[in-house]
């Protein structure tokens, strides 16, 4: 065969036309290879063919599956886990972000608040020394204490507090101008400022002590034995940081105060800051011997009182809310902010804005909280310095290294963290968030003396 091809072929090759016998030939070898091919093909398909038979008959063993199982089941754990990592750091991250964001901008009000007014030495006074229930109350008290009230007799001890200003020349126990219209009044009766707290010449008065460390805006050792026998004493000046009974205090305890008060360069508006509780989730500061659990949370809040001047002596007298806070307390016809909203109201008193239970109040009417529900302040403190108003102790030295002529400033401590709703949100307990501490020191930009006592 291979020469009848071979032979074919090189009549191919010559051109030289088929014959039928090579025809033939090429057509058996054609048909040969074809065949060989096709047998080849046939061997492969087959082997192939039993090879996944095989592989089917076959398959994978139990501990096969369960190995492939819990590696499947491990890196999609481990994803998941992955995942809820990365989104909850997120959300934290988020939050604390936030949280560090509204301080600041909280930090901003209050800086602007201290910048556009001044410290309100007479509210300072009416809480701290007077210990006085409401705000507003006992304005000019603090004014007064460095005025020599005159002389009712010659080579006498000065006036009683409740007749400063003058008495009548004719009858001396009587108030100028109020008890003797048209009548002259006694000269030595005269106010006199003398620029210094206590005033000078208070030494006349039995254990009365001088001397500018003696008394400020937020203290009085003389307190109990002045011009009025029926107040205990409520806060002494001994700033040596030896306090060894209620009655003392340091100089931390006397600089730093939990409420911020100011007053505008008018001397008409005052505002009030100070922490308000928002949330008692143990109801412990609504039980009948309210105390406080440390579950609680708080806000920044805010309330502002205008003055009115009855008299018309440029002297505010009597304050009440402003126009755009709801008081709930009125005293003597006047709406004042109700102390018991900063700390939720006790059971066996009456609930604010008459809720039928004081468990329906979260936060009261009085105050408006500055800050957001998201975060809760866990402490905020108000340097106060100086501690006299520089306006009206002109007479006095620097003995308690207060440097009293200075513009006042009020340094601010805020300490923060999320709120218990806020960190529900990511899964955490809002103790383990770090809390967040910013501090500032702002002065005013009240330069002019703002007047609280008129003759």
């Amino acid at each position: 065969m291979s020469k009848t091809y071979e032979k074919c072929s090189k009549k191919i090759s010559e051109k030289y036309p088929f014959d039928r016998k090579c025809k033939n030939s090429v057509a058996n070898i054609s048909f040969f290879f074809a065949l060989s091919s096709s047998d080849t093909l046939l061997s492969s398909f087959r082997q192939n063919w039993n090879f996944r038979k095989t592989l089917k008959k076959r398959g994978f063993t139990l501990i096969e599956l369960l190995i492939a199982g819990s590696i499947f089941a491990m890196v999609a754990l481990i994803s998941v886990n992955i995942f809820i990592n990365v989104s909850r750091s997120y959300r934290r991250i988020t939050l604390e972000n936030e949280i560090y964001s509204e301080s600041y901008l909280l930090m901003e009000k209050l800086s602007r608040e201290v910048r556009k007014g001044t410290i309100d030495y007479e509210e300072y006074h009416n809480q701290t020394v007077l210990k006085s229930s409401d705000y507003g109350e006992n304005y000019s008290e603090y004014a007064k204490k460095f005025f020599h009230p005159g002389f009712k007799e010659e080579n006498s001890t000065p006036k009683q507090i409740d007749v400063f200003g003058g008495v009548c020349a004719n009858d001396r126990d009587k108030k100028y101008p109020d008890d003797c219209p048209g009548e002259a009044i006694y000269t030595p009766s005269l106010d006199q400022n003398t620029g210094k707290n206590p005033f000078e010449g208070s030494s006349l008065i039995s254990g009365v002590t001088e001397g500018s460390d003696q008394a400020t805006a937020l203290c009085d050792n003389n307190f109990n034995k002045a011009l009025d026998t029926s107040v205990p004493l409520n806060r002494n000046c001994n700033i040596d940081g030896n306090a060894t009974s209620s009655e003392a205090t340091d100089f931390e305890m006397l600089h730093f105060q939990k409420e911020l008060y100011l007053v505008n360069s008018a001397g008409d508006q005052k505002t009030i800051m100070a922490r308000e509780v928002v949330n008692d989730p143990d109801g412990s500061l609504r039980a009948a011997s309210p105390s406080a659990s440390g579950d609680e949370e708080y806000a920044l809040s805010l309330v502002r009182l205008d003055g009115t001047d009855d008299d018309q002596n440029g002297v505010k007298e009597k304050w009440q809310c402003t126009a755009d806070f709801i008081c709930t307390k009125t005293v003597s016809s006047i709406k004042k902010p109700d102390k018991n909203d900063l700390v939720m109201t006790n059971s066996n008193q009456s609930c604010p804005g008459g809720a039928a239970s004081c468990d329906e109040v979260t936060n009261g009417e009085d105050f408006v909280p500055l800050t957001p529900s998201s975060m809760n302040i866990i402490s905020v403190k108000f340097l106060i310095a100086p501690l006299e108003d520089p306006h009206k102790a002109f007479g006095e030295d620097d003995a308690t290294g207060d440097y009293i002529f200075m513009q006042p400033y009020v340094t601010i401590v805020l300490t923060v963290r999320p709120s218990v709703d806020a960190a529900k949100k990511i899964f955490g307990d809002p103790k383990n968030f770090p809390t967040i501490t910013l501090q500032t020191t702002v002065s005013s930009r009240v330069y002019n003396e703002i007047k609280s006592y008129g003759d």
